[in-house]
C-alpha cells in the first residue's frame, strides 16, 4: 500500500472509531440524562451537567450489561438494542429542548465565534491529537493483554459471565470489562481504548466545571491540565483506572451536590456512583470509608442511609457475593489468608505483595503540592473543607495499603483541584496572578494573536513525536495488524502460522503479557495453579516435564527467549525423546508433546 493509501486508510479508521465513540457518547448521555431527569441541575453549567450525565450513563450501561451477561445474553443484538435505547432517550430530550427553546441556535456562523475563541477551539483540537493517536492503537500494554482484554474476550465468545482459571485474576470485580466485552461482541478491540480515554476526558470535564464553579475558571483549567497531563499515560489502555477515577469523582461531585442543594436524592446518586466504583476495582474499596463518612457529614437520616447503602449494594456488591460463590473469597485471592485460597497460595500472595512493595512511589511533584492546601483552611467554604478531607483520608488510606502510586489514580482528581487552587493562591498572594491577566489586557492586539500562536506551536512540537509513535501503531487493516504483532509479539508471530485445528493447547513462559493474541488455549503465570516454577524445576527433565505438562492439560510448550528469567534457560539434552519442536525464531521456541501412547 502507497503511503497516501496507507494515511487514507489510518484516516477512515479514525474516524469510524471516533463514530463509533460519537454513537457511545450520545447513547451515554441519553441513559444518564433519564437517570438524572429528577433532580435540580438547571444552575449547573454545560460541561458539569453534560459530563454528570454521561458518567451516569456509562453507569447505566454497566449495570444493563451485566444484567445481559448474568442471563447469558451478552450478544451483538441486546447489545445494538441497549444502545439504540440510549439514543432514543437522547433524541428525545432533544426534541424536547428544542421544543422549550424557541431561541435555540441552530447554526454559528464563523463570524460569531471571536479569535479568543477559536484560538481555545484550535487549542483543545491540537491538544486532542495525541489523545486521539494514543487510544486508536491495537492493545499492546502489558496488563490489558494479560487479563484485561482476555477477560472481556472470554464473556463476548461465550455471551455471558464465565471463569477462565488459566488467567492471573479469573475472579475480580468487572464493571468496566463489561464495556470492553460489548466492544469485542461488535468485533472491536480498539474501542476499549477509546471507551477509557473517554472516562479520562470526562473526568477532566467534570474537574474544569468544578474548579470553576467552586473556585475560579483558572483553578478548574489548571485542575483539568493537571489530570490530563497526569493520566495521559492510561488513554492507550484498556485498563480500568480511568473507569475507576469517573465514578468515584463523580461520587464526590455528587456528594457535593447534596450538600449545597440540601437534596437526599443526591445522596443516592452518589450512592450509585460509589457501587460502581467497588465493582470496577477491588481498589475502590480503599475510598470507600472516605465517602462514607462525607455521607455521614451531609446525610444522617437512617432511611436516607439505608437506601443508599442498598443502592451501592446493588450495582457494585453482585462481584463480591459471585467470588464467595465460586471462591469461598469474595476478595480472591486478596482475601485468602481470611477466607481460604482459591487456585492461589499462600506464597502467591506474599509475592503479589513483595512485587507491589517494590513499586511503591509517590505521584507526579504537582499533585503533590496539594499537601499545601491544608495552610488554607481558616475561612474556608465547606465544600473546600470536604475536599480537603477527601484527599486527605483517600491518600491516608492509601500509603497504609499500597503506596503503589497507579492505585492513586482515582484520587488525582481532587488533588490536582486543590494543587490547581494552591498555586494559583500563591500567585495572586504574591501579585502575579491577577497581574499576569492585567498586563495581558495592555498587550497590543497583535501580540496577543502572537503569543498564543508561538503557545500552540510549542505545545504542537512537544507532541509530535509522541503522536508519530502512536499513529505508527495504529493498524487499520488487518494485513497492517498482522504486521504489526509479527513486530511486537515474539508468542503471536510463532503461534499466528500454527493451525487451530491441530489442537495445540499451550503452556507459555514468559509471555504473560501477551496472552489476549495467542490463537490457542493458553496456561502459565508467576501466581496460581500454572505456576512457571513447577515447569522450570522440570526444564532438565524431558520425562518429568512432559508428564507435568500432560497434568495440565497442556500439550505444547512455548518459551520466551527474551525474558531474561528464561533466556538462558537449559532444556533436558534429550528433549527431542519427549518434544518435537515446532519453531524457533530468535525470541521464542515451541515444542510439542510427543504422543506418548
Amino acid at each position: 500500500m502507497s503511503d497516501a493509501g496507507a494515511l487514507l486508510a489510518k484516516l477512515s479508521f479514525a474516524l469510524r472509531q471516533m463514530t463509533w465513540l460519537a454513537i457511545y457518547a450520545i447513547a451515554a448521555f441519553g441513559a444518564g440524562q433519564r437517570l438524572l431527569a429528577p433532580l435540580a441541575m438547571a444552575d449547573l453549567d454545560a460541561g458539569l451537567r453534560t459530563s454528570l450525565r454521561l458518567a451516569a450513563g456509562i453507569g447505566v450501561f454497566v449495570v444493563s450489561l451485566f444484567l445481559l451477561a448474568a442471563t447469558g445474553v451478552l450478544v451483538s443484538n441486546a447489545v445494538l438494542l441497549l444502545v439504540l435505547s440510549g439514543l432514543v432517550a437522547a433524541a428525545a430530550h432533544g426534541v424536547s429542548v428544542v421544543r422549550s427553546s424557541p431561541k435555540f441556535p441552530v447554526s454559528v456562523r464563523p463570524g460569531q465565534v471571536s479569535l479568543r475563541g477559536w484560538f481555545w477551539i484550535l487549542l483543545v483540537l491540537l491538544s486532542a491529537i495525541p489523545l486521539l493517536t494514543r487510544a486508536l492503537q491495537i492493545p499492546f500494554q502489558f496488563d490489558e493483554l494479560m487479563y484485561h482484554l482476555p477477560t472481556a474476550r472470554d464473556w463476548a465468545r461465550e455471551g455471558g459471565l464465565t471463569v477462565n482459571a488459566s488467567l492471573r485474576y479469573p475472579l475480580s470485580a468487572f464493571n468496566f470489562h463489561l464495556l470492553y466485552a460489548a466492544a469485542l461482541v461488535l468485533g472491536n478491540d480498539v474501542f476499549p481504548h477509546l471507551m477509557h480515554a473517554f472516562a479520562g476526558v470526562l473526568v477532566a470535564v467534570g474537574v474544569f466545571s468544578v474548579g470553576r464553579r467552586y473556585f475560579d475558571r483558572r483553578v478548574g483549567f489548571l485542575a483539568a491540565v493537571q489530570t490530563i497531563i497526569a493520566t495521559l499515560w492510561f488513554y492507550e489502555t484498556a485498563y480500568v483506572d480511568l473507569g475507576v477515577g469517573l465514578f468515584l469523582f463523580f461520587g464526590f461531585v455528587a456528594l457535593a451536590l447534596a450538600h449545597e442543594q440540601q437534596d437526599a436524592r443526591w445522596i443516592y446518586v452518589a450512592a450509585f456512583f460509589a457501587g460502581l466504583t467497588v465493582g470496577t476495582k477491588y481498589q475502590g474499596l480503599f475510598y470507600l470509608p472516605v465517602l462514607a463518612l462525607l455521607v455521614l457529614a451531609v446525610e444522617r437520616r437512617p432511611s436516607v442511609l439505608v437506601r443508599a447503602a442498598i443502592v451501592l449494594f446493588f450495582v457494585g456488591g453482585f462481584w463480591y457475593l459471585r467470588n464467595l460463590w465460586i471462591s469461598g473469597d469474595p476478595l480472591h485471592p486478596i482475601g485468602g489468608g481470611l477466607f481460604g485460597h482459591w487456585l492461589w497460595n499462600a506464597d502467591d500472595l506474599k509475592n503479589q505483595y513483595r512485587d507491589l512493595d517494590g513499586v511503591r512511589g509517590w505521584p507526579e511533584w504537582y499533585l503533590c503540592v496539594a499537601a499545601a492546601s491544608a495552610f488554607f483552611l481558616k475561612g474556608s467554604s465547606g465544600i473546600y473543607r470536604g475536599l480537603v478531607a477527601a484527599a486527605v483520608g483517600s491518600v491516608l488510606i492509601w500509603i497504609l495499603v499500597s503506596g503503589y502510586p497507579r492505585y492513586l489514580v482515582p484520587v488525582y482528581p481532587l488533588l490536582a483541584l486543590l494543587s490547581a487552587f494552591v498555586f494559583v493562591k500563591v500567585l495572586d498572594l504574591i501579585g502575579l496572578g491577577r497581574g499576569v491577566g492585567a498586563r495581558w489586557a495592555r498587550l497590543g492586539k497583535r501580540w496577543r494573536v502572537a503569543l498564543p500562536s508561538i503557545l500552540l506551536l510549542i505545545i504542537g512540537f512537544g507532541y509530535i513525536d509522541d503522536a508519530k509513535l502512536a499513529w505508527g501503531r495504529i493498524a487499520p487493516t488487518a494485513e497492517a495488524r498482522d504486521a504489526l504483532l509479527r513486530q511486537r509479539s515474539a508468542a503471536y508471530e510463532i503461534l499466528s502460522d500454527v493451525d487451530p485445528d491441530e489442537g495445540l493447547r499451550v503452556f507459555q513462559l514468559g509471555f504473560e503479557g501477551e496472552i489476549y493474541y495467542f490463537p490457542v488455549p493458553v496456561t502459565g503465570d508467576w501466581f496460581g495453579p500454572g505456576r512457571y516454577s513447577e515447569v522450570a524445576r522440570r526444564l532438565g527433565d524431558g520425562a518429568e516435564l512432559a508428564d507435568y505438562l500432560a497434568s495440565m492439560d497442556t500439550n505444547a510448550l512455548l518459551i520466551n527467549r527474551g525474558h531474561p528469567f528464561f533466556a538462558d534457560m537449559a532444556l533436558d539434552p534429550d528433549i527431542d525423546r519427549y518434544f518435537t519442536l515446532v519453531r524457533r525464531t530468535d525470541r521464542a521456541e515451541l515444542y510439542r508433546l510427543k504422543d506418548r501412547r
